[in-house]
């Protein structure tokens, strides 16, 4: 059986783009993503408030991609096919409407 991970461009501000990740795979997901293409970072955030703390923080640089558990509504089973696609994202300096996983 296939896995689904949405990704979906939530808003592009001030040469950041935002995502919205939802999957009823693995458990089910929904969260936001914060893509820095300049300094290459990826921040992941529990609601839509993008001023709210950041719950994770992944500098892409970084070719591990695992996060450490914390107390947080973010289903880490979700996040490396995420980081997956981020990564290419960012390689490719292209941020698509639609940065979907599907295998």
């Amino acid at each position: 059986m296939g896995k689904y991970v949405g990704i979906k461009k939530y808003l592009e501000k001030n040469n950041m783009y935002y995502y919205v990740v939802s999957t009823n795979d693995f458990g089910g997901a929904l969260f936001y993503i914060r893509i820095d293409p300049i300094s290459k970072i990826l921040d992941f955030f529990e609601t839509s408030d993008f001023n709210q703390e950041v719950v994770y923080s992944k500098d892409m640089h970084d070719p591990d991609f695992m996060l450490e558990a914390k107390n947080s509504s973010i289903n880490l089973h979700v996040t490396p096919y995420v980081l997956l696609k981020v990564y290419r994202a960012i390689k490719n300096n292209d941020f698509p409407e639609y940065l979907d996983y599907c295998a």
